[in-house]
């Protein structure tokens, strides 16, 4: 399935769901890495889902990145949420609005509690092709304003 610009434009009536992720960035020497997941062998995109009963959107964004990448070890880097995304979700029948919050890491190696989910390092100066392409849009667009922080938490 290719995702076009109607999945990011709301013309029917259909629940909504609320759900967090995580820009999971990481050092190594002078260059930004970036987290992805690649679901079920075929779609890469940031780690994201639902937000449950009685969490936070920050606290349902860490859970959801543990999930999907297995990486536990997250510094939030930006007090609420650094991007804010609204689209269909994959068959259409929810209208998502997903809270992305920016966290570093030093954790290298990790594995998914999702084993439908793989962890991708990708330097964050090459992205790939994204399955929701306004992931990859908005993270070019914000790859300065990520450096910029990333690097004021930078522990050398």
């Amino acid at each position: 399935m290719k995702i076009d610009s109607s999945w990011y434009i709301k013309n029917t009536q259909v629940p909504l769901r609320i759900a967090a992720g995580g820009i999971v960035v990481r050092w190594e020497g002078d260059r930004l890495w970036l987290a992805l997941t690649i679901e079920e062998g075929r779609y890469t995109e940031l780690p994201k889902g639902g937000v449950e009963k009685g969490e936070t959107l920050e606290q349902a964004a860490r859970r959801e990145v543990m999930e999907e990448t297995g990486v536990v070890d997250l510094t939030l880097l930006f007090p609420k949420p650094f991007q804010i995304e609204q689209r269909y979700g994959y068959y259409k029948r929810t209208w998502i609005i997903i809270s992305y919050f920016l966290y570093l890491t030093e954790q290298h190696e990790a594995v998914p509690q999702d084993a439908q989910h793989t962890l991708t390092w990708v330097p964050f100066d090459t992205l790939p092709e994204m399955f929701w392409f306004r992931q990859g849009e908005w993270l070019e667009r914000e790859r300065a304003q990520i450096h910029q922080i990333a690097r004021a938490f930078r522990a050398d």
